[in-house]
């Protein structure tokens, strides 16, 4: 059988009444108190949670939430007649306001990881759900001009590395493979 909170309660006082007997006898019981205070802690926090659901309440989700809505119920309503809390309400705006923001974003053709990885790295939601992907990089028009010249991006890096300006890296033509040395 359960033992019910209040004894498990009775219990851990029980112990730290003979733990401390024992400490004041000369014992050094500290950790061993402090291992019953933890315990006792624990079982303290877990009636909280337990009398907060009683209380309150399971979460409202989203589903009940606009069906409460949609009824004609407001927010105040919501809370006052304990159908959810301020919190409760807080976390579906958010929701809601995430489902909204990738709605836009798929209809613009952005990726869920995309959206994430914009928004964390501060853009607002306007620009994060509406500017193309792979449209944020200006071009290097050195670059450009290379490309028509004939010289591909790898060549052109290559030669900047090397220390070249990037007039010379992006006009100078390669050799043709013709003129390297072979080897053998």
């Amino acid at each position: 059988m359960e033992k019910t909170i209040k004894q498990k309660r009775l219990a851990i006082f029980r112990e730290m009444a003979v733990l401390q007997d024992r400490e004041e006898q000369g014992e050094d019981l500290t950790a061993e108190l402090r291992e019953c205070g933890k315990r006792l802690e624990a079982l303290e926090n877990g009636r909280k949670r337990q009398d907060r659901m009683f209380a309150i309440g399971p979460e409202l989700t989203l589903a009940e939430y606009e069906k409460l809505i949609a009824k004609g119920w407001t927010d105040a309503l919501i809370v006052e007649n304990g159908r959810g809390t301020e919190i409760d309400i807080e976390r579906i705006r958010n929701q809601q306001e995430t489902k909204n923001l990738l709605a836009t974003a798929k209809a613009n053709g952005i990726s869920a990881d995309v959206l994430k990885y914009r928004l964390s790295h501060g853009w607002s939601d306007e620009k994060a759900t509406t500017t193309p992907v792979g449209s944020t990089r200006k071009r290097c028009p050195y670059l450009d001009e290379a490309l028509k010249n004939g010289i591909s991006k790898s060549t052109y890096n290559s030669r900047r590395r090397s220390g070249w300006s990037k007039e010379r890296a992006s006009t100078e033509k390669p050799q043709p493979r013709s003129d390297y040395k072979r080897w053998g």
